[in-house]
């Protein structure tokens, strides 16, 4: 009787580690394909390392990296303030005072305006901050007293800041880029401010 309960309880230990072993073996193969797929995969291979290469966007608005050529603004400087043409403002006879204003009916608009050579408007605009060639309104305020029995009319004009810009054409070849020795100029007015003054009439 102890016989058959020692065979009994040999048979239900190996029929457990029988049933345990090749789970434990599967699961140890499973995790071993696992981590071979995952060092093998693309995720896990990929190159996420910074591009050190310097990268310019040449004239055809594509991205390349070599063998183009493309224009930079290496040069801004203001030359000069000129003026635009006088308007003419409110009239009235003294004594009074004549005043010019935001809300006057007279033209208050400037429009900003380039000459010369250059790749393209938007460029050379967005190298200054300035808009070119859209009309902008801007604020006037001035005040004149008139004598008794006397006419007077406000006149105003506007007064530019004149920019001289260069743009240099460089050659991109190599990974290095150097001058080609063609280069553009133009000249940009941009308002600065009203300039004003009065007329006997």
């Amino acid at each position: 009787m102890k016989i058959k309960k020692n065979k009994w309880l040999y048979g239900l230990i190996l029929l457990m580690v029988i049933s345990i072993v090749p789970f434990k073996a599967v699961k140890a193969a499973d995790t071993e394909r696992d981590i071979q797929v995952a060092n093998d995969s693309e995720v896990w291979n990929e190159d996420l390392s910074e591009d050190n290469n310097e990268y310019v966007i040449p004239t055809e608005n594509k991205q390349r990296s070599d063998g183009y050529y493309y224009w930079k603004v290496t040069s801004k400087s203001v030359v000069s303030h000129p003026y635009g043409s006088y308007r003419n403002g409110p009239s009235g006879k003294g004594k009074a005072t004549l005043t010019l204003s935001n809300s006057s009916t007279f033209s208050r608009t400037v429009t900003n305006t380039i000459s010369g050579s250059y790749t393209s408007t938007g460029t050379i605009a967005s190298s200054l901050g300035v808009s070119i060639g859209i009309a902008k309104t801007h604020s006037t305020s001035y005040s004149v007293s008139v004598p008794a029995r006397k006419k007077y009319q406000i006149i105003y004009r506007p007064r530019y800041k004149k920019y001289k810009v260069v743009q240099t054409q460089y050659h991109r070849m190599d990974g290095y880029s150097s001058k080609t020795g063609s280069t553009k100029t133009c000249y940009v007015k941009v308002f600065e401010n009203w300039d004003y003054t009065w007329k006997r009439i």
